[in-house]
């Protein structure tokens, strides 16, 4: 059943009127056509427990022009390994007991942004447009225990959104796993994080 409301949400993704949309961003299926059909974003290709009680949102996948012609590093399973973001979540995953089988992963903005580079921004308005769209359906469906949220504009989205809570789970707000903070307070967010679950 809730293998069946995801691909019910990957097709709504795919079928997105990308025009009602502020910035530019390209479907992930034009890029990859079937590779990721029944995943909401490419991340769940590794990270689809649909029974997990931990769901990590991350801010969004990639964009248009890293994926396009260039690298596709990890493209197969959802997400590159080599990427300091990867690396610091898994080892962060780790530290609570979980990894990315034991988990259900998405992305806030699920479709690919035009920017120069990874890091560039997606705009406030179609992250949260995508979150009300695509990631609290995900929630519905999936029905984890605790939802972390990571990243700093998929954070203050989805807090606009539904603040603490959301479908009978706790939500924790965390930074990216490689925002420059100190370890410190990374490793109180997970702490906090292995303390609830």
């Amino acid at each position: 059943m809730k293998r069946e409301l995801i691909k019910q949400i990957a097709e709504s993704v795919a079928s997105d009127d990308l025009s009602t949309y502020r910035k530019t961003y390209s479907k992930v299926s034009d890029v990859f056509e079937q590779d990721y059909a029944d995943f909401v974003s490419p991340i769940a290709a590794r990270s689809h427990n649909y029974d997990a009680d931990v769901m990590i949102v991350m801010q969004d996948w990639s964009h248009y022009d890293g994926v396009k012609d260039n690298d596709r590093s990890g493209a197969k399973i959802g997400y590159n390994p080599k990427l300091k973001a990867n690396i610091e979540l898994d080892k962060r995953l780790e530290s609570i007991g979980e990894n990315r089988s034991s988990v259900y992963m998405t992305n806030a903005m699920v479709h690919l942004k035009h920017t120069a580079t990874i890091d560039g921004a997606v705009s406030a308005p179609d992250m949260r447009r995508s979150i009300e769209k695509f990631t609290l359906r995900e929630i519905d469906a999936v029905r984890p225990k605790v939802v972390l949220v990571v990243g700093s504009n998929a954070s203050a989205q989805m807090r606009k959104l539904v603040g603490e809570e959301y479908a009978g789970a706790k939500i924790i707000y965390m930074s990216h796993p490689s925002a420059r903070i100190s370890n410190a307070r990374k490793d109180s967010e997970w702490n906090l994080v292995k303390e609830i679950i």
